[in-house]
């Protein structure tokens, strides 16, 4: 439900949980990232993992995954859907998912961030990018009131 995030400040990013590669990584960031900023932020910040493996990732298993993170559940959606819904969120975002196997995909590495009128202000590709740029431009947005 988007109004639930509406004025909030989102990070989005697309994750499979069977990833050997850099969707944990991605995880361990981001639940550092929330803890640090929730005890001023929590209700001003919001944080969603699209999985891009519905066939594996149920929303079951993606609580399991997301508990074993210890991400915090008040402010972070872990999203699974059918796969012609998840093609429309993954299109939406210019995310490539190929299927290689079960539980073994291939997608764009995407970590993005929309401010508080839900417009899509930066984009962070591959995993190149330091949890401090995401911070110090997370704060930016924080700090600026609808």
């Amino acid at each position: 439900d988007s109004t639930q995030l509406r004025g909030k400040v989102v990070v989005m990013n697309f994750i499979f949980t069977t990833c050997t590669d850099v969707c944990p990584l991605f995880t361990v960031n981001l639940a550092e990232l929330q803890r640090k900023l929730n005890a001023r932020y929590a209700d001003e910040l919001f944080i969603i993992s699209v999985t891009t493996d519905p066939e594996v990732d149920s929303a079951k298993h993606l609580k399991g995954y997301a508990k074993r993170h210890r991400a915090d559940f008040k402010n972070w959606a872990f999203l699974t859907g059918s796969e012609p819904q998840l093609q429309e969120v993954w299109k939406g975002f210019g995310v490539r998912v190929i299927k290689k196997g079960r539980g073994l995909v291939q997608h764009t590495s995407l970590t993005t961030v929309l401010d508080r009128q839900g417009i899509r202000r930066m984009n962070y590709l591959g995993e190149k990018w330091h949890v401090k740029d995401l911070e110090r431009d997370l704060l930016t947005l924080l700090g600026k009131k609808a």
